[in-house]
């Protein structure tokens, strides 16, 4: 058996019990219902044999068992975890007993913005998914996880410091998509060189340009209302992002139409090819 799931409060000595017998978990699905807080003595020879583990819990249920299960489980490579109410705190506790090597970490459902120690107990992590995340942590798991491919992040505090401080410093990333990842034009265009060469999908906000309005896109008045320096700063940003040659998805937030000039710079800088919105 793989999947168990309590849906009844039953209490942690009887839980340690049941899991004893289920050397091959992958799933464990904790239902309503306050599961104690008492402490038991598992057998010392319990071991998971899984290398993917998915916990679940409903929300501001408590399970004693999720620290001891990871501990446990000596092969994990990939771990996800769904609604998990422990806070910083508690979440830091069971991240702390996982196999150091774990190489996927899904915390679907979990606000992060205040941050956690976790990310130091992961050198080798390739992938990390969450719901929100603080700038601070962002950069924090940047720093701690040298390996890392993919980053799946909203951040919660929108600002450009941190979406810059990854793409000069995640050299493996090939995909970092979410929400928030704001980034200011000029801060973008004379930052150092952006490592991620071969990043595929990119979710990134530009802002700081200015524009005419949308109305009467081309003409000559529209044309002098973008100054030199607001066509140059532009130009750069696509030759910046035109050196991401292995890009497949790109989104630039919310769609407004570009300048007819500005459209000729982003094509010449993808050659030809085609993102999937922009915000200028």
């Amino acid at each position: 058996m793989k999947v168990i799931k309590f849906r009844t409060s039953i209490s942690a000595k009887h839980q340690a019990k049941i899991l004893e017998c289920m050397p091959e978990l992958t799933e464990l699905h904790v239902g309503s219902g306050f599961l104690g807080s008492e402490t038991t003595n598992w057998n010392e020879n319990f071991h998971v044999n899984a290398d993917t583990l998915r916990l679940w819990s409903v929300p501001h249920v408590f399970c004693l068992l999720y620290p001891t299960i990871t501990h446990s489980t000596k092969n994990l490579q990939e771990l996800w975890i769904n609604v998990l109410n422990y806070g910083v705190n508690g979440l830091a506790e069971v991240l702390r007993r996982v196999n150091p090597n774990l190489q996927v970490l899904d915390l679907d459902a979990l606000d992060l913005a205040a941050g956690s120690v976790w990310w130091g107990c992961f050198p080798n992590l390739i992938e990390f998914v969450t719901q929100f995340v603080a700038p601070a942590t962002l950069i924090g798991i940047v720093d701690k996880c040298p390996q890392i491919e993919i980053l799946d992040v909203s951040l919660a505090q929108k600002g450009s410091s941190a979406v810059a401080y990854v793409l000069a410093k995640c050299s493996k990333l090939r995909s970092f998509v979410g929400k928030g990842h704001m980034i200011d034009a000029t801060r973008l265009v004379q930052n150092p060189a952006w490592v991620c060469c071969d990043i595929e999908r990119l979710h990134i906000e530009v802002h700081g340009i200015s524009r005419a309005g949308s109305q009467g896109l081309g003409t000559n008045e529209d044309q002098a209302a973008i100054s030199s320096a607001a066509r140059s700063l532009s130009i750069g940003v696509f030759e910046r992002l035109g050196q991401l040659s292995k890009l497949q998805e790109l989104d630039l937030g919310e769609y407004t139409p570009l300048p007819d000039q500005l459209e000729h710079a982003m094509e010449m800088a993808f050659g030809g090819g085609e993102c999937i919105c922009t915000r200028f």
